[in-house]
């Protein structure tokens, strides 16, 4: 690939990029890729890019290949033209012989022309009836008692001015209940909102179905800052649907099903900027957040913000999902002594959200850590697996909730199937047939959205198309530390997942004591701190002594001073280790 990137110009990177369809000069002009169009511009000050732009790499070296060899293909063909005018010429068995071959040879040329501008046509068209038309016809037929003729063109779905044809029975009547019947059908077949006209003028009566409009190509914060302010606690609004309808995961709603959380997206499907605002309105509303991201740097605008724990660790992301899992036992047993269901509510403990960043990798890595364990020799599956397991399973009433992030919500990679049925909302954004149908197998969904950002949520057999609101990092952290100053919340500084569940404790429940859960660590309790010169020596860190000061004093993530001695500050050992494990590698 070197021979063909960059703007140098030779005669060798020339001939390169003319074969595969990229710019000649090396200068991309837009975002289309070797099979994908160009997406338009949603800014008016940018300029879009031209046709030739915009088309995928494949067509444009199709139509560079074909323009080039088109002319010795049009000679070559008027020269086997005339070979074949003088072979009618020959003895009859020549002259068929030769026709043959001429015929032949042209005839396999015209099917490879058709294969190739044909076949792709011909395939989706018979992929869109068996997906829509179809389901739709049998739906009606129970309905209706014969099979109606469903007209639907392959834009239905992305254009607003599209229209589905229904060509009813002749003995149809107008009766409300009926049409209503027959409208609710379509409605739950193809899972959106639709417009109706009827006609039952002349010999056959007809429906006429138009689809909701889309929602908007772009969210940017200010259109979605008054519905956060005006929003439920724990309701975190994620963008607007079609029409300016708010969408939004709810799980501070009493009449709300919603549980646990599953975002679905390739990459550059906008699987970021979903989670941080998820993030941000849970920490504005007074909810402690755990972040285990494996990638490190998925969210680097929360660290340091009051009421999150960020592991970056295998080890720390191990130990959070059992610390989280211990809490939601022991919140059982404060339930279960106030013999109060909604005891943890009116305690006034704070909810809590465990995202798993890319957690098809994270799981995988949380296996491969606990084979490597001795422990692991009594104890096959791994305590980090299981402790997620129980969070999905026994989170809601502990009020303990779970974010998700994957590129493929597989069974293996979320842990099974009854593991991901515990995700009650799932988001998906630039998703595949094949992803649509894994996750909402109940519903059909429209083909997912080339504009960035934009997507379903599905929640109990329905769902609802979105567009992302766009929010930047400082204007995530500037939501998080105002509507902390507005509750008056004074998050202590988190220096172990253990202490940062205990230190979580609020002012109203001073009978609460959270479970000792430091001992997943592999650190003794019982060590005594240490300076900093003393952690350099033991290998505890393995910065400089001025690196390790300088974090001291500038990293929001450094452990608390605990005393001195002679004139060093004394620090926790599980807190420097911990922030050893985790610290940002540019940093220091």
């Amino acid at each position: 690939m070197s021979l063909i990137l960059g703007p140098r110009q030779s005669v060798p990177r020339v001939i390169a990029r003319w074969i595969i369809g990229w710019p000649l000069d090396g200068r991309f002009k837009s975002d289309a890729t070797f099979t994908l169009p160009a997406t338009k511009s949603l800014v008016a000050y940018i300029r879009e890019p031209s046709g030739w732009q915009a088309m995928p790499y494949w067509k444009r070296a199709a139509i560079r290949h074909i323009t080039v060899i088109g002319i010795p293909m049009l000679i070559y063909i008027g020269w086997k033209i005339q070979q074949l005018w003088e072979a009618i010429q020959l003895p009859s068995g020549e002259n068929v012989r030769n026709t043959l071959i001429v015929t032949a040879y042209f005839g396999i040329q015209a099917l490879g022309l058709f294969g190739y501008w044909f076949v792709p046509q011909i395939y989706n068209k018979w992929r869109f009836k068996r997906t829509y038309v179809i389901p739709v016809q049998k739906a009606l037929t129970d309905t209706l008692g014969e099979q109606p003729e469903v007209t639907m063109p392959l834009d239905f779905h992305a254009n607003e001015n599209s229209k589905a044809t229904i060509s009813l029975p002749i003995h149809l009547t107008a009766e409300v209940q009926r049409k209503t019947l027959i409208e609710e059908t379509i409605t739950a077949k193809l899972g959106n909102e639709y417009s109706f006209k009827w006609n039952f003028v002349g010999r056959m009566p007809k429906l006429s179905v138009y689809p909701a409009p889309n929602p908007p190509m772009l969210v940017p914060f200010s259109d979605i800052r008054k519905a956060m302010l005006s929003s439920e606690p724990f309701t975190s609004v994620i963008g607007l649907g079609p029409k300016s309808k708010v969408i939004s995961w709810s799980v501070g709603n009493p009449k709300s099903t919603a549980v646990h959380m599953l975002i679905s997206a390739a990459t550059g499907g906008g699987k970021s900027t979903l989670t941080k605002l998820v993030i941000c309105q849970w920490l504005a509303d007074g909810g402690i957040v755990i972040i285990c991201d494996i990638k490190r740097v998925s969210h680097m605008w929360a660290r340091g913000l009051p009421g999150v724990i960020y592991c970056r660790s295998v080890v720390d992301i191990h130990m959070a999902q059992i610390a989280v899992a211990d809490e939601c036992d022991k919140r059982f047993d404060i339930i279960e002594q106030a013999d109060d269901e909604h005891a943890i509510k009116n305690l006034g403990l704070p909810p809590i959200l465990i995202v798993n960043e890319e957690f098809n990798v994270t799981m995988a890595r949380l296996r491969s850590y606990w084979t490597q364990q001795p422990e692991s020799k009594r104890q096959k599956q791994s305590p980090g697996v299981e402790g997620w397991s129980r969070i999905l399973f026994t989170g809601r009433q502990a009020r303990v909730h779970a974010l998700g992030i994957t590129q493929m919500g597989t069974v293996r990679a979320v842990g099974g199937t009854e593991i991901r049925e515990q995700f009650t909302d799932r988001a998906l954004m630039n998703y595949s047939p094949n992803a649509a149908k894994m996750l909402c197998p109940d519903v059909i969904l429209p083909p997912s959205s080339r504009n960035p950002g934009a997507g379903v949520i599905y929640n109990s057999s329905s769902w609802d198309r979105y567009q992302i609101g766009y929010i930047n990092e400082q204007e995530a952290i500037e939501w998080v530390l105002a509507g902390q100053k507005r509750l008056g919340l004074t998050w202590p500084k988190f220096v172990s997942i253990g202490q940062a569940m205990k230190d979580s404790k609020p002012i109203e429940a001073q009978s609460y004591e959270q479970p000792a859960i430091e001992a997943t660590a592999e650190t003794d309790e019982t060590s005594e701190p240490i300076s900093l010169s003393q952690a350099i020596e033991h290998d505890i860190l393995t910065v400089s002594i001025e690196a390790a000061r300088k974090a001291a004093q500038r990293d929001s993530e450094f452990p608390e001073s605990v005393g001195t001695l002679r004139g060093a500050k004394l620090y926790p050992q599980e807190g420097l280790e911990r922030w050893q494990r985790n610290r940002a590698r540019g940093s220091v």
